[in-house]
């Protein structure tokens, strides 16, 4: 027994005791640390309070148990929680919010009703179950969910319309894998959902996808063309890394659709850079521990900044934040830690300096300053250049006149409107808008 004032058990606590048989834990617990009866094999009841976390491997090997049942309090059922309980009927609350890899693996599940509140489910969590041993071979689908593909995965899938989520490393690695057909209801890509495609050449990104999530597609080899869709919230790290889209793409400033992706290649010390209007978001880990940026501006249109967006950053000096409304950076961690808060100062809309100091995240600098914001809201102060497919990208500009002169000085572009221009043939090109002039390869 545990005093009724109990507020904690620890990560190993009870691991490896074999003798412990019953356990009746206090109505007063609210944590229950990793690992904490595991192994625990002649271990036959215990109760659960109401904790939010059954933590990873809580239960692994406690192959006695018959019987639990896990209260509505539960949000989050870490990997392994209950790994190889082979005599366990547990059920699964309609409160959880994630279950990790071989949660229940091995236990005696026999059905899945997955709650609306699941956000992230692991493509193992019920392997090895009556329930998934009763399942057929092909796609097995869990209500709005795509569970795992049972069987040999042929090169081409197409999932149901209807089906909103797909589960974290549901095809990781599958190299035989080609095509893939996403339903326009889907609303994510999560974790390592296709990492290690290395066959994969044509995937579609419905309209409604939200999020893009961590290492979504790495080292997809032959991914060469992937078009996004406007209205994502996040793009996590290395979501597009080492895919033959992001090889192909120029170093500097890396755009996918309308988030800053990424910066590619060495960052010449001091750095200053002009986000591209328009961006709605900045990815995951953007600058993370980049010594030589120096200055950045970030547009009105941002509505999204990642995580570690810019930690480390420590050769900040001036940021120039121009959305009226600070962006909301509550349930974002790091995104300026060891940058130097005091020395760097913060540039904000005259109107929005309050709301700043109030903000979360950003009231932490010590500097902030006023500024009218007209110039960089029209993008009238500088512009930046990228390439596709023997096109010129001109970012940050209103109104005015692009000229585009070759290698031989001669003008083949002048005009107004258009952003995307087509050069014909790869070379060195000159792009003056307005006063300023910038050179640009085009390959």
């Amino acid at each position: 027994s545990f005093p009724p004032t109990l507020k904690a058990i620890a990560q190993q606590a009870f691991s490896g005791c074999t003798g412990l048989t019953n356990v009746t834990l206090p109505a007063s617990l609210t944590t229950l640390g990793a690992s904490a009866f595991a192994y625990c094999s002649k271990l036959v009841s215990i109760n659960i309070p109401r904790i939010k976390v059954i933590d990873n491997s809580t239960f692994t090997d406690c192959i006695k148990m018959t019987s639990l049942v896990l209260p509505s309090s539960v949000k989050s059922i870490g990997q392994n929680a209950f790994y190889n309980c082979t005599s366990l009927s547990v059920n699964i609350p309609d409160s959880v919010e994630s279950i990790g890899a071989t949660a229940y693996y091995k236990t005696l599940l026999n059905t899945v009703v997955l709650p609306l509140t699941l956000n992230k489910l692991a493509v193992s969590a019920f392997d090895g179950t009556p329930w998934y041993t009763a399942q057929p071979n092909g796609m097995i689908y869990v209500g709005e969910w795509v569970y795992r593909y049972k069987g040999t995965l042929p090169t081409s899938i197409e999932i149901n319309e209807g089906v909103k989520h797909i589960t974290q490393n549901i095809f990781s690695y599958s190299m035989g894998l080609v095509s893939v057909k996403l339903p326009a209801s889907l609303t994510e890509i999560p974790n390592s959902a296709f990492m290690g495609c290395i066959g994969l050449t044509t995937i579609n990104l419905p309209a409604n996808i939200k999020y893009i999530d961590d290492i979504a597609f790495y080292a997809c080899t032959k991914l060469a063309v992937l078009s996004f869709p406007e209205n994502m919230e996040r793009v996590g790290d290395r979501a597009l890394d080492n895919t033959a889209w992001y090889n192909a793409q120029p170093d500097g400033n890396v755009y996918a659709g309308n988030w800053y992706y990424k910066y590619k290649g060495t960052m010449p010390p001091n750095t200053e850079i002009t986000i591209a209007n328009e961006t709605v978001g900045l990815a995951d880990l953007l600058f993370l521990n980049v010594t030589n940026l120096k200055t950045v501006k970030i547009p009105a249109s941002v509505k999204y900044i990642g995580s570690s967006a810019f930690q480390g950053c420590t050769a900040l000096t001036s940021i120039y934040a121009f959305p009226a409304t600070p962006v909301d950076l509550t349930t974002k961690t790091y995104v300026f830690l060891n940058v130097n808060v005091t020395s760097c100062a913060l540039y904000v809309p005259t109107a929005s300096v309050n709301l700043y100091q109030t903000a979360n995240q950003w009231k932490d600098f010590t500097n902030i300053v006023g500024i009218n914001t007209g110039v960089y809201g029209l993008a009238t102060d500088d512009f930046n250049l990228r390439t596709r497919h023997l096109t010129i990208i001109v970012e940050n500009i209103s109104e005015h006149n692009i000229d585009i002169y070759n290698a031989a000085g001669k003008l083949i572009y002048s005009g107004k409107g258009l952003t995307e221009i087509g050069v014909g043939a790869p070379g060195v090109y000159m792009v003056r808008v307005g006063n300023l002039s910038k050179k640009i390869i085009v390959d």
